[in-house]
């Protein structure tokens, strides 16, 4: 007995090592916590919705009823199911949605190991399978697949790419039906589990059918090869003929939108493909580790193939040795599919229609890492003897191991909790999705928009049965025979005919039923429900999903062609292996099993817990970037920043990061947006408020769920506008709350919610810009010189107030090159305004060339005695060449030039423009009721600075208890639109909130600068403060 035990051992002993390696890459899916993945909670909430639905007896559905807030949309019949009956499988076995995910993942790991074993040892015997089986299954690719996609499809898929190419290998060596029978199987699989990965790994396949019979000239094994094929797309009809018949019934095209969904936007750099190491944070929140194939796998793999070349032409030629041929095919695949990564494959994506629908050309890097690691087990033929070859892979496999372990450091989200229907309609609802799609690309045409009413979401999220059928009369009788809402079916009794709907979207396979008579359906205009007319009196209604022709031919090729493959299986014969392989299995079996257990300890008990290359526990600012260290009023603190380029040429893109840390717990999210500023603050980036991060980003949770100490990396990709002059511009960065989008203000700062990250420079552009990439209308307006044409004037707005600050932008083109340096004068018709500028500031005319295409933006300040009316805004050359730029509406204020009545009279000045000339407010006030503070302005002067008024309430301590300040006159009077000697009412409403303890308070007033925050000199009465004591207020 103990021979036959040590027998299995020995040669289970490859395997079992390839899985404990499996095991020290999933060992961060061994917590009670869920990853931060992009698509683990659908792949849990897809399986779910599948458990409930074979419970209901519905084993192969297509549609499912309880997503899309209850109104279900055709999620089987678009995405390949097999991955979720997985996943429900595991979860019906006792153990949650969460820990069953992980449990998949953890399974899909090691049999990608095995997988990958299995074929190498056919080529170069066991100990090269152990090699590639661990190059695979710790590759930065199968991380981030498993870790930050929580991608159990695409994962899956991972682990059954290997098993079709060596089953094919042994259908095409073998000549066995037998092996065909399982590698239409296998592809078959592959297809009805994630069929963009199916695509992609179809022409490998078929490559290794037509190089086999090409070497071997033989014709039976390619027909073969193509029929096993042809078997394998015959077995999965029944998911992709219907998918792919009924594709133009959903909105299918939103599966391309871009900038995220579109392949253009996704292909890889070479740095990034061939990514080299670097160690991951354990307080950084998002880490972004890239997509990749990664430095040492290719490294690996390009030795291993040149040892087998060289050992296969300096040696007597052995094919069952070395496999040239194999060889050889592995390393077309992996620079093809590497190829299909980087932009240098562009056409090929733009020529084959199929292609754009694998989404992302990174997924090639799926089939990229299965080659390199097929040639990677190559490595091994460099021994002679087995005790080398051992050794040396296991040697390998570690070096494996460490050299990908960085990528395996996930960040963790929320604790394990079940996954109900309930929490799948909350989900759709706080993040805005349809169902398990982002874009709602699977939901039916017909439907614009979802009803207002959310009976439905309720009624599934509190656990009670939803009301399907409406619309009945009230004195109807409704009695509900089966409540299946894939079958439902309904007794109603009513004296009178009605409009029935039954809530869900219609799609092509709905029918109803009146009295066993197959009744007519309409579609409800915008929601896309279903309706039907029912008769007076009393009838059973059923509402059911049936088939379609092309359904029922889709099932009926599966079945037939999985009849087929069965029998041919069972009655084939079984040919044993015709070649012999490097290095068989020693006879005294080393315990080489024990060192991916050493070196699970080694990563538990030290990498994880230290600094080192792979890890490290915490990072200097420094080191993120350039240095900030600036706290934030919030609770954060900006630590570092990088921009890149640094130097863009105008109208290119810019990546800023910005890297914050949390100080202090907080309960609200925050996020940043950049503004790149020329002269006068003017913006120079397009949407400045509004973009996506760059590709390579992974976006941080919300800062609510930071905790203290930790950071998260802000990314994001910005145009300079088209047409920006080249030289030097400011860039600043703000962070506001994504709920009331209040800016952040930086500590210590009186008015300062911005924080500079240094000069970006702007250069001349390669080419000139195209006019159609100019947001401005080129009308042509005229030219302002011989040299200097003007093609478009814009205003910011097109009403304004004296005292308001409008941006001017104009376009400008070099009809010629100017040899002087020209200014120009913006007018103001019925107004005083004459301002002399450049027309690009900080560029001046005499450095443009013929032909360029400039924008100019200029600040200006609608002068106090403008007029009320409709006025030109000019621009005039130094010669006098004057041209309109457009018209804006000036609307006047009522002025008072007479004092108001006000109930205390003051006279309390506030630099040598401003005086208070009274103030009014109750004695007394209530919790929770407004203050109502009256200030009467008196300006002397108009004011050349826009300031803020503000009223402070300060208690005993001197503690400002609430506040209120802003333009003044409700922000509808700014300070340099008074005119001399005018009067202003500036009144400020003040909630005494319930934290305002009851007692007797203080009561200042001031002025302060918009921009800087500095307080207006209170010159009447000697004051540290700059602040006006204008009586007290008593709280009850």
């Amino acid at each position: 007995m103990s021979n036959v035990v040590q027998q299995i051992y020995r040669r289970a002993l490859p395997q079992l090592t390839v899985v404990l390696f499996g095991v020290v890459s999933a060992s961060p899916l061994m917590k009670a916590y869920m990853t931060c993945s992009d698509d683990g909670v659908f792949h849990i909430h897809k399986a779910l919705g599948l458990e409930t639905l074979i419970k209901l007896g519905h084993w192969f559905p297509r549609w499912t009823p309880h997503m899309a807030h209850g109104f279900g949309y055709p999620l089987y019949n678009f995405y390949a199911p097999l991955s979720s009956y997985v996943l429900a499988g595991i979860h019906n076995l006792g153990p949650i949605y969460p820990l069953a995910l992980h449990i998949a993942l953890g399974m899909c790991i090691a049999l990608s190991g095995l997988a990958v074993f299995y074929l190498v040892r056919d080529y170069w015997g066991p100990w090269s399978g152990l090699v590639a089986a661990v190059v695979y299954q710790t590759s930065p690719y199968v991380a981030f697949n498993v870790l930050f996609r929580g991608a159990l499809a695409e994962t899956m898929a991972i682990s059954l790419m290997p098993i079709c190419l060596w089953a094919m290998d042994r259908t095409l060596r073998r000549t066995s039906t037998k092996w065909a029978a399982i590698t239409s199987f296998c592809f078959g699989a592959l297809i009805y589990t994630h069929s963009a990965t199916a695509l992609l790994v179809a022409p490998l396949l078929l490559i290794q059918v037509s190089f086999f019979s090409y070497r071997k000239r033989n014709g039976k094994a390619f027909a073969l090869g193509a029929t096993t094929l042809l078997f394998a797309v015959s077995l999965s009809a029944n998911f992709w003929l219907p998918a792919l018949a009924e594709r133009n019934l959903v909105k299918m095209e939103q599966l391309l939108v871009p900038p995220v969904f579109s392949y253009h936007t996704n292909f890889l750099s070479l740095r990034e493909l061939l990514a080299f190491p670097s160690a991951t944070i354990q307080t950084f929140v998002n880490p972004s580790p890239p997509k990749a194939l990664g430095l040492f796998a290719a490294s690996i793999a390009v030795l291993g193939a040149a040892i087998i070349l060289i050992k296969r032409l300096s040696s007597v030629p052995v094919e069952n040795y070395y496999k040239p041929g194999a060889t050889i095919m592995f390393v077309a695949g992996m620079i093809l599919y590497g190829s299909l990564t980087l932009s240098i494959s562009r056409p090929v994506w733009d020529f084959l229609p199929l292609l754009k629908f694998v989404q992302f050309p990174w997924r090639a890097l799926g089939v990229t890492t299965l080659c390199a690691s097929v040639l990677a087990g190559g490595t091994i033929v460099f021994f002679r003897k087995t005790s080398a070859a051992v050794f040396g892979s296991v040697a390998i496999a570690s070096l494996s191991l460490f050299a990908h372990l960085s990528w395996w450091y996930p960040r963790y989200c929320m604790q394990f909790t079940e996954t109900t229907l309930g929490s799948v309609i909350d989900y759709e609802y706080d993040t805005a999705t349809i169902g398990t799609s982002a874009k709602g690309e699977f939901t039916p045409t017909t439907t614009h928009y979802f009803p207002v009413d959310d009976s439905l979401a309720k009624a599934i999220k509190n656990d009670q049965l939803p009301v399907r059928l409406i619309g009945t009369p009230d004195n109807a009788i409704v009695e509900i025979l089966q409540s299946d809402p894939l079958d439902y079916i309904t007794k109603v009794s009513s004296s009178q005919s009605f409009t029935a709907t039954y809530q869900m979207i219609y799609y092509l396979g709905w029918k109803v039923s009146i009295d066993g008579v197959s009744t007519k359906l309409s579609i409800a205009d915008g929601t896309g429900l279903m309706q039907f007319v029912v008769p007076s009196g009393q009838h059973e209604i059923r509402v059911y999903f049936g088939s379609t022709p092309v359904r029922d031919l889709g099932a009926a090729l599966s079945v037939v062609t999985l009849c087929v493959l069965a029998a041919v299986y069972l009655l084939a014969s079984t040919k044993q292996p015709v070649h012999k392989t490097l290095f068989p299995l020693p006879h005294k079996t080393p315990h080489i099993w024990v060192v991916p257990l050493l070196l699970l300890a080694i990563k538990v008990a030290a990498i994880d817990k230290t600094n080192n290359i792979m890890h490290r526990l915490s990072i200097e600012p420094s080191e993120l970037g350039v240095p900030l260290s600036i706290d934030m009023d919030n609770g954060m603190r900006a630590l570092a920043y990088n921009t890149y380029p640094e130097i863009v040429p105008s109208g290119d893109t810019v990546e800023v990061i910005v890297y914050a840390e949390i100080t202090e717990a907080m309960d609200k999210s925050f996020r940043p947006y950049f503004l790149l500023k020329g002269a006068d603050d003017t913006i120079w980036n397009l949407l400045p408020h509004e973009t996506v991060p760059p590709r390579w980003h992974r976006e941080p949770p919300p800062t609510q769920y930071w905790e203290e100490g930790h950071y998260g990396q802000f990314a994001r990709q910005y145009q300079v506008l088209p047409g920006t002059p080249p030289g030097q511009y400011n860039l600043v960065v703000a962070f506001f709350d994504e709920a009331t989008l209040e800016t952040v203000s930086v500590t210590g700062s009186l008015a300062n919610n911005e924080i500079d990250l240094g000069t970006l420079s702007v250069a001349r552009p390669s080419q000139t810009a195209n006019l159609d990439g100019f947001t401005i209308d080129s009308d042509k307006l005229g030219h302002l010189t011989t040299e200097i044409e003007l093609l478009g004037g814009n205003l910011d707005r097109q009403q304004a107030a004296p005292g308001d600050i409008l941006t001017i932008t104009m376009l400008f083109r070099a009809a010629e090159n100017p040899n002087y340096d020209e200014v120009i004068t913006l007018g103001l018709g019925g107004s005083s305004l004459a301002k002399l500028v450049e027309p690009t500031p900080g560029f001046s005319t005499s450095l443009w060339e013929k032909g360029d295409l400039w924008l100019g933006q200029h600040i200006i300040r609608v002068p106090a005695d403008a007029s009320s009316g409709t006025h030109y805004l000019t621009a005039s050359s130094s010669s006098d060449n004057k041209l309109l730029l457009g018209l804006i509406d000036i609307k006047t204020p009522s002025r008072f030039f007479e004092k108001p009545s006000i109930s205390n009279s003051t006279q309390l000045f506030f630099g040598k423009d401003i005086v208070l000339s009274g103030h009014e407010t109750k004695a007394r006030v209530m919790q929770g009721a407004m203050l109502e503070v009256k200030l009467l302005w008196q300006a002397l002067n108009t004011p050349v600075t826009s300031l803020n008024s503000f009223v402070h309430l300060e208690n005993i301590n001197g503690d400002v208890v609430t506040q209120h300040d802003g333009i003044p006159a409700n922000w509808s009077r700014p300070t340099p639109g008074w005119l001399p000697e005018e009067y202003i009412v500036d009144t400020h409403s003040i909630l005494i909130t319930n934290t305002v303890l009851p007692g007797t308070y203080q009561l200042y007033v001031g002025m302060s600068d918009r921009t800087t925050g500095v307080r207006e000199t209170h010159t009447t009465i000697l004051s540290d403060d700059n602040r006006a004591h204008v009586g007290s207020v008593v709280i009850e």
